[in-house]
């Protein structure tokens, strides 16, 4: 997505692009925190209104991804079914891995959605 279309959203009170992949980033690193890793410095959910340069936001997507990686990557099946306090509720860590996963998941079609509404298509669809 060009960087001139960051500040883009399909209407108004819905979020814009940068707005959208910032909200990524802060779930990415509140699941990271919930699974033992430490939360990126200086992440909230303010930032979606804050950060607003295209390089700082994937770079911050790139970090988030990593520090998601490093949480998750040494976890055992005990690790897993450990139960924590997580979004209100008791689950299990695998059950916060797998809700990080899903959101990822969602914001990524609503991103192509937004992409192709502006003219950009997916690379993998090229």
């Amino acid at each position: 997505m060009p960087a001139d279309k960051y500040s883009w959203r399909p209407a108004a009170g819905v979020r814009s692009v940068g707005e959208v992949y910032v909200h990524v980033v802060n779930g990415n690193s509140n699941g990271a925190g919930l699974l033992g890793g430490q939360r990126l410095e200086g992440v909230s959910r303010d930032s979606e209104k804050t950060l607003t340069d295209k390089a700082k936001i994937v770079e911050l997507l790139r970090k988030s991804i990593e520090n998601l990686k490093a949480a998750a990557g040494g976890m055992t099946d005990v690790d897993l079914n450990k139960r924590i306090k997580a979004y209100g509720r008791e689950m299990t860590e695998r059950q916060v891995l797998l809700h990080v996963l899903n959101h990822m998941h969602e914001h990524l079609g609503q991103s192509i959605a937004y992409a192709r509404s502006n003219g950009v298509t997916p690379p993998w669809s090229e």
